[in-house]
């Protein structure tokens, strides 16, 4: 396992902010180290993601739990009632809205900092009953919208107002999580994708009377619903990625002892990426040796930085290989012949244990090259194998060889 401690003594770097200029850290006065801590990721190797913890524009992994109604950042506003808080987890989700409405016609709304004419929306939804109605809007100021209903018949539709029809999508299940992609352009149509699968086959869908352009995404229900979201993306948000809510990431969360105005985060020494408080980033594709590094400054401009953070990503198993010189042809071999056997775990936690057997012998953990002096003369099976220090096995690698007397 790489095992890297924090130091204090950081060498100079360079701090880029959103605008891309440039400061350099070493130049700026050194604060407490207590100013910033990371919490996570930890400083020990990763295997997998940090399960339930999706990245994205809003992932709510900075609210306490409880937090409720319009204090939450993603709520702006709250139209007709209704009960919305933020929970610690539901069914392999961390960090999630749930909304239960009370009346008829209750939901609340995410405003746009800029209204949109074309983009990408995408997040998780669990609809607690199939007996009532669950609505999801993107809406411009003049009624026109993207609306989506989980009826109360127990089928997902769409009203395309134009024509004067509610379009059936599909049947959905209660307490099952979905992740809904919506793509749009307000000159052309939209379409839908669940769980990564397209509904409208690349024709898309008609509009709810004629958008210009959309301000808000609004979530509710009728009478007595319940909803949950997480992970909610947009593609107009710079530090989001479509596609990086699939999938669990690592949770990149801290804690500080002052008032910050900005936050903001470096992985690898990149640019940094605004962040609004604990947040998710996607789980690293490249194995090895990574850096975490958070930064921010307060009201007076004075900037603050946590100690690097360094954790290692191993998500591959070794590779094992096999080496001898043959007594003739490619896989003769005779009595003295040696097997050399070796593991390569690159950028990896490294190298726990090579195995063989000859046959159906048992696992013979390897330790020294060996040969078949105690065998009689016939064809032999070597299998091998390699596991590294996180546990990663390799597939069994096979070896077909016959035992030959030496010619005199």
């Amino acid at each position: 396992m790489i095992s890297i401690s924090s130091t204090s003594n950081l060498d100079p770097q360079l701090y880029k902010n959103d605008n891309n200029s440039v400061i350099f850290l070493d130049k700026l006065p050194k604060l407490s180290a207590t100013s910033i801590n990371i919490t996570t990721p930890e400083n020990k190797t990763y295997t997998e993601p940090m399960g339930g913890f999706y990245p994205a524009t809003y992932g709510f992994e900075n609210e306490s739990d409880g937090t409720n109604g319009t204090d939450i950042g993603f709520v702006d506003s709250l139209d007709g009632g209704g009960s919305v808080e933020v929970i610690s987890e539901l069914t392999g989700h961390s960090k999630v809205i749930y909304y239960n409405t009370t009346a008829n016609w209750q939901w609340a709304n995410n405003s746009f900092e800029l209204s949109q004419t074309s983009g990408t929306v995408e997040f998780w939804i669990r609809l607690g009953e199939t007996n009532e109605r669950h609505v999801i809007y993107l809406l411009d100021g003049s009624g026109g919208s993207i609306s989506l209903n989980w009826w109360e018949d127990g089928y997902l539709k769409y009203d395309d107002r134009p024509d004067g029809i509610i379009e059936t999508i599909e049947s959905y299940n209660a307490l099952q999580w979905y992740h809904v992609r919506i793509e749009f352009d307000l000159a052309i149509d939209w379409h839908l994708w669940i769980d990564g699968v397209s509904k409208d086959g690349g024709s898309g869908y008609g509009y709810d009377h004629t958008p210009s352009s959309f301000d808000e995404f609004v979530f509710g229900g009728s009478d007595s619903s319940n909803m949950w979201l997480d992970a909610v993306g947009y593609s107009w948000d710079t530090d989001y990625t479509i596609g990086d809510n699939l999938n669990e990431g690592l949770l990149l969360s801290y804690v500080n002892n002052i008032v910050l105005d900005w936050k903001g985060y470096s992985l690898d020494g990149q640019t940094n990426k605004t962040m609004m408080g604990n947040t998710t980033i996607s789980f690293p594709t490249q194995g090895g040796l990574h850096t975490i590094q958070v930064f921010g400054n307060d009201s007076t401009g004075t900037m603050y930085q946590s100690e690097i953070r360094y954790f290692s990503i191993d998500i591959t198993a070794p590779a094992s290989m096999i080496s001898f010189t043959p007594y003739n042809g490619t896989n003769e071999v005779n009595k003295s012949t040696t097997f050399t056997l070796t593991a390569n775990d690159g950028v990896g936690s490294g190298v726990s244990v090579i195995r063989y057997k000859i046959n159906d012998s048992s696992w013979i953990d390897y330790s020294a090259p060996f040969n078949l002096s105690i065998y009689e003369y016939g064809y032999y099976m070597i299998f091998y194998y390699s596991m590294d220090v996180v546990g990663h096995i390799e597939p069994e690698n096979t070896l077909l060889v016959k035992l030959v007397e030496v010619q005199s």
